[in-house]
């Protein structure tokens, strides 16, 4: 059996718990009605609906699944419940931690939120798994209903069940159990992380059989980046463009950044030629920003609102951009395919106005324009994005009219090395 307090050591060094301490608290909306999603150029995968706050795990998901879409033609269909499991099951086990100082020590309910860091640090040591191989029900299902109940589950056994006695939190082999059960995994799914990770965490599924485990590892799952030194394109691993979650080191020469959003508009439209060359080179940045629903026009967010609504945080995946005051060719369309080099060349150039940016969200197809009719993919205009918005936000999340700041809605894209 591994030990407790070497595993927990390993975490730390890992720097797990600055991880989970600082989550992205996504926003949700309401199902929708059903469609396709058929408007991208880039190798993007059909549009979900999450039913929990992990918008960051599905615009993760739709990261991973794209870049290896292009590398390999295959459609993955990963699951976000697999990496919600994992991302539970890591905060329960450092509740466990006796340590005075530490935060998660009186954890009563699980936290869904997250960022890119914390996906990353899921993807490289525990891997993927598709949707069906982890949950048979989900397998083409828009929404996934066991998310909810297996939270529900979970938070209950931590105020009153299994989980209640923090020391109880140290015993794997019970947290494997409670979270099995929570999330109604199969005797057959149960055994495939068994064989994937041990009852202990005390295996690496690099090591296993992937036919066996139906575990993904991130060194065996196959990506398209570009070469940051030449901007050819290259297959590699999804390891290789995984930042380290080790505070101070960097990750390897492929490996993706995340770049707060800059505050002068010189900064701005080179931060947004960043973002522009990453599309033209088929990448798709993960965006995350502020979120105020008194903003939301059918799928675009417009302008910012003449009064707070309600509010939060999200991540999402970006699929396209419009551009104006182009250079010899006016405006390139979005949803529109602009195969001319010089046409893109001529996007980059200083005096182009960006009036939105078209992102595939986690909420479901929309019913909210007519080529956004049933895609899913919603339109953030810089109207919105730079803002200031007031935002009313405590630290725990929720909507405070009595606290209230100015803030830039635009937070952060996550852009590949080199660009």
């Amino acid at each position: 059996m591994l030990d407790l307090a070497r595993l927990l050591s390993r975490l730390r060094g890992f720097g797990l718990a600055a991880l989970l301490a600082a989550p992205v608290a996504c926003s949700s909306t309401p199902d929708a009605a059903t469609g396709s999603d058929d408007i991208v150029e880039l190798p993007h995968t059909d549009v979900k609906n999450q039913a929990i706050g992990n918008c960051w795990l599905y615009a993760t998901a739709s990261w991973t699944e794209a870049l290896h879409a292009a590398a390999t033609e295959e459609k993955l269909d990963l699951s976000e419940s697999y990496w919600s499991y994992w991302h539970w099951y890591l905060q329960v086990l450092w509740s466990a931690d006796p340590s005075p100082d530490n935060a998660f020590g009186n954890l009563e309910q699980v936290n869904t939120g997250g960022g890119f860091a914390m996906a990353a640090h899921i993807l490289k040591y525990m891997g993927a798994m598709k949707e069906g191989d982890f949950i048979p029900e989900d397998e083409g299902a828009r929404t996934s209903r066991r998310q909810s109940s297996a939270q529900a589950a979970i938070n209950k056994s931590l105020r009153e069940g299994a989980l209640k006695d923090r020391a109880a939190r140290a015993d794997m082999d019970l947290l494997r159990k409670e979270m099995d059960a929570a999330w109604g995994l199969s005797p057959e799914v149960s055994a495939r992380l068994d064989a994937a990770f041990g009852r202990n965490l005390e295996k690496s599924p690099d090591a296993a059989s992937t036919e066996e485990t139906k575990v993904i590892p991130s060194s065996k799952l196959l990506v398209a980046v570009r070469d940051p030194a030449t901007k050819e394109k290259v297959n590699v691993p999804l390891a290789d463009i995984l930042p380290s979650a080790i505070e101070g080191i960097p990750g390897g020469r492929f490996a993706w950044q995340e770049v707060a959003y800059p505050t002068t508009p010189t900064e701005r439209r080179a931060f947004m030629k960043r973002m522009q060359r990453a599309l033209h080179d088929g990448m798709p940045p993960l965006l995350t920003f502020l979120v105020d629903f008194a903003a939301l026009r059918g799928s675009k967010f417009a302008d910012v609102p003449a009064s707070p609504g309600r509010q939060g945080g999200h991540m999402v995946a970006v699929s396209d951009y419009q551009a104006e005051n182009v250079p010899g060719f006016g405006t390139l369309l979005a949803g529109k395919l602009e195969s001319r080099p010089e046409a893109l060349d001529a996007a980059l150039a200083d005096e182009v106005q960006i009036p939105f940016i078209r992102v595939k969200n986690s909420w479901g197809p929309t019913g909210g324009g007519d080529e956004l009719s049933v895609s899913g993919h919603y339109d953030l205009y810089m109207k919105y994005l730079d803002g200031p918005a007031s935002f009313c936000l405590d630290a725990n999340g929720e909507t405070n009219r009595d606290n209230c700041r100015p803030e830039t809605p635009f937070t952060s894209l996550v852009l590949p090395a080199g660009y």
